[in-house]
């Protein structure tokens, strides 16, 4: 570390001390040969003397009239002048200065009562500063060559350095590897993922293109944190050639959570492949009440069955009230048993009381079991006791999976109404794994308070695909 280099005769020991401690309580580091005594002993001296210099931001000359005559005084500031440091003189005693510092201006220490001590602080301190600064463009510099290396660690850390320092042109130049074509590709992603600015958006959804998890969620975070700017980008991304590039567009900008991206992530819907249309879906729900108009007319007018699916899914992911009726519609009419199921699924997202008698229905009419269950699920997750008598119902259905699940959704729904159906099923079943899902429902139940509702701690109600 660059500090303050003391100058100095023995004899001038006292105010040594006393400016040593000034200078420290500053936070300037000090550095003084102390050792006068020793000087034949130390053979190593005049070297470690040289680099204290050379490393020292400031000299500060302590003027006497034995300090004129030193031949150590005279060597330490003609190699300081030679190395081009700043030599500060401090007049302690009344003396005429060394021919080669007679221009400089020095500060009169020889009253002890108004030595400008604050002026030498502020002198110190901007040539701390110079030092520096001056240090910080060196760093700098070797860091923008160090990007030209065509090793890729080099280059990598070269980045990392330069985004970690607070210098302007550390900025200007990771910028300029961003509006350079000829950019080694790892490079400008390196940059992009240090900078967060919005020029390296480019190179963040080009890092999609690649298999590195690792890179593509660092991307993905960048890009979410840069946000808006980087949006037209990502509806651009959404039509590239790269699957990857696609997928990964379409999550960011479920993350952003920007309107004017609905269009777009509608036509993604569309997309030949599986996992675009979900995840453009799952950014539909999170961008919320401003997908509700393209969803519902996507799930009402499209033919294409994969399509409605999404867009069913992408409806219970808003949770909001204004999807329900044709959420219900399609649990009633739809002829694609997986886009009813993902009506059912929505719907018991979204929650609302106004889904019960849909629900209802599709839990005691509807032609598969599937849809059944999930309607038995969905009631539970709304949790009002008007289900109770539907579900108590349902336990003579004649697949096992609806049976099981409607008792499970009578344990989380938690209201006592339910207890003699339940003990009066219990005494009936034969089946020793439904009988525990029975007596499971029935221990949440008496756990639960009167007028009050709560979970399942035991079995969980599970979908069709066995999730839940």
């Amino acid at each position: 570390m660059s500090h303050v280099f003391i100058s100095y005769n023995k004899n001038s020991g006292d105010f040594i001390e006393d400016l040593k401690k000034n200078l420290e309580d500053k936070e300037f580091e000090v550095w003084i040969f102390e050792d006068f005594d020793n000087l034949p002993l130390a053979d190593d001296w005049p070297k470690k003397v040289d680099q204290a210099i050379k490393d020292a931001f400031a000299i500060l000359l302590i003027m006497t009239p034995q300090a004129k005559e030193s031949e150590n005084v005279i060597y330490e500031i003609g190699f300081a002048l030679g190395a081009g440091k700043k030599v500060i003189p401090i007049m302690l005693e009344k003396t005429s200065l060394p021919a080669r510092i007679s221009l400089f201006d020095y500060l009169n220490f020889t009253v002890r009562k108004a030595r400008p001590w604050d002026t030498l602080f502020t002198q110190l301190e901007t040539e701390r500063e110079k030092k520096l600064s001056a240090d910080i463009a060196t760093f700098v510099k070797q860091a923008i060559d160090a990007l030209k290396s065509p090793i890729p660690d080099i280059r990598s850390k070269a980045v990392r350095d330069l985004a970690q320092t607070n210098h302007l042109t550390a900025k200007e130049a990771l910028l300029k590897v961003l509006d350079n074509p000829d950019s080694e590709l790892d490079v400008c992603i390196e940059v992009a993922l240090t900078l967060l600015d919005v020029k390296g958006v480019p190179a963040l959804i080009e890092a999609f293109r690649y298999s590195n998890e690792d890179i593509s969620n660092r991307a993905k975070r960048a890009l979410t944190t840069i946000g808006i700017p980087s949006v037209g980008y990502l509806l651009r991304a959404l039509e590239n050639e790269s699957v990857r590039i696609r997928r990964k567009a379409a999550e960011v900008l479920g993350n952003i959570k920007d309107k004017v991206t609905v269009p777009g992530l509608l036509q993604a819907l569309y997309d030949s492949d599986d996992l675009v249309c979900h995840n453009a879906a799952l950014a539909l729900g999170q961008i919320g009440f401003p997908s509700i108009v393209g969803l519902l007319k996507v799930l009402k007018d499209e033919k294409e069955e994969k399509v409605r699916k999404e867009a069913a899914f992408a409806l219970g992911v808003t949770e909001r009230f204004e999807a329900i009726q044709d959420l219900l519609k399609t649990l009633r009419e739809d002829q694609v048993k997986a886009i009813r199921l993902e009506a059912a699924i929505a719907l018991g997202r979204i929650g609302h009381t106004d889904a019960l008698t849909g629900l209802r229905d599709s839990l005691l009419h509807d032609d598969e079991a599937d849809v059944r269950l999930r309607a038995a699920i969905s009631l539970a997750q709304i949790e009002h006791p008007d289900a109770i008598p539907w579900l108590l119902d349902a336990l003579g259905d004649t697949d096992k999976e609806v049976r099981r699940n409607a008792i499970l959704a009578l344990g989380q729904i938690g209201n006592p109404a339910a207890l003699p159906g339940l003990n009066e099923a219990l005494l009936s079943v034969e089946e020793q794994d439904i009988r525990d899902s029975i007596s499971q429902a029935i221990r949440n139940i008496e756990r639960t308070k009167p007028g009050t509702t709560s979970g399942s701690t035991g079995n969980r109600l599970t979908n069709a695909n066995g999730g839940y």
